[in-house]
């Protein structure tokens, strides 16, 4: 399709859809030489881009986009083509396009709109997001490239809270005993990042650099042993199993520690435990024969 020259073309939309199988369907200007401005040579523009063509100035939507949309609002003093970019199976698409021809000349002006998408919040929980700010023509609300308002004061950032339903912080999960068993001594915390959702009551482990904002608490801590002894006794020993001639006895053990309190076994393990011995190691006596009488 040519655009005749001394034509002001305000916008030009460009709606592909094909009917079946892949095809990837573009817009191309090219000039009447058959010189490509935009996507053409095996070129494809995916962003936003301004073009320059002969002292005018042509902004593009780039290709990324379901409508591609090409502005210009000076003249046009020569000859531009626009064509259309099939790539993939060669089965014929479903091509709308449609252009725009002001009815009076005027110069356009510009404006930052404070109302553009919203980006990204800065935070996983309690953040904060605010709207971008985008370059728009004045007469009829139509973003452009952002170089059109590069000489205006931007506008105040709109913004609004963001992942408010969930919060992080630090969380000990464990603490190990303590390295002293009487007196002053330290111990070790296991600190994880967590991710607490509030609605859901639900928590959820993190890596520690999404707590990046948060105070980490320290991850040793001083701490006291208890002082509290512990070993074995005994009850009293039973009866020897044989008067003499090596028999042995045993007697009961329980774990204690210095306060009188009975502890389970595993407490006294590290102990040795003596609960059997033996006992009457003295021969035992027998009958013994002197020489015969006469």
């Amino acid at each position: 399709m040519p655009l005749s020259p001394n034509t002001t073309v305000n916008h030009l939309d460009f709606v592909t859809r094909s009917c079946r199988g892949r095809l990837l369907v573009k817009a191309a200007l090219s000039d009447s030489q058959s010189n490509f401005l935009l996507n053409g040579n095996f070129v494809v523009a995916m962003f936003k881009r301004e073009i320059t063509f002969k002292g005018t100035v042509i902004d593009y939507s780039g290709s990324d986009t379901k409508v591609e949309r090409i502005n210009c609002t000076e003249r046009i003093e020569d000859e531009l083509i626009l064509q259309v970019l099939c790539v993939g199976n060669l089965y014929n698409p479903d091509v709308r396009y449609s252009f725009n021809i002001p009815i009076e000349e005027h110069r356009e002006q510009f404006v930052w709109d404070p109302s553009g998408s919203w980006l990204e919040c800065n935070r996983i929980c309690q953040g904060e997001r605010r709207r971008k700010a985008v370059c728009v023509r004045k007469s009829d609300h139509l973003e452009v490239s952002d170089q059109r308002c590069e000489h205006l004061p931007r506008p105040v950032a709109v913004t609004e809270p963001c992942n408010t339903d969930c919060e992080v912080r630090w969380h000990v999960a464990g603490k190990s005993e303590c390295s002293a068993k009487c007196g002053p001594g330290y111990r070790s915390l296991d600190v994880q990042c967590m991710k607490y959702s509030l609605m859901k009551r639900q928590s959820e482990r993190m890596e520690a650099s999404m707590c990046g904002d948060v105070a980490k608490p320290q991850t040793r801590e001083p701490c006291h042993g208890d002082c509290l002894l512990k070993n074995w006794q005994y009850s009293a020993w039973s009866q020897c199993s044989k008067t003499c001639g090596r028999g042995s006895r045993s007697r009961e053990s329980y774990c204690m520690n210095n306060l009188g309190r009975r502890l389970v076994d595993r407490e006294c393990n590290e102990y040795q435990r003596v609960v059997t011995e033996t006992c009457n190691d003295q021969p035992c006596p027998k009958w013994t024969v002197s020489e015969w009488s006469e």
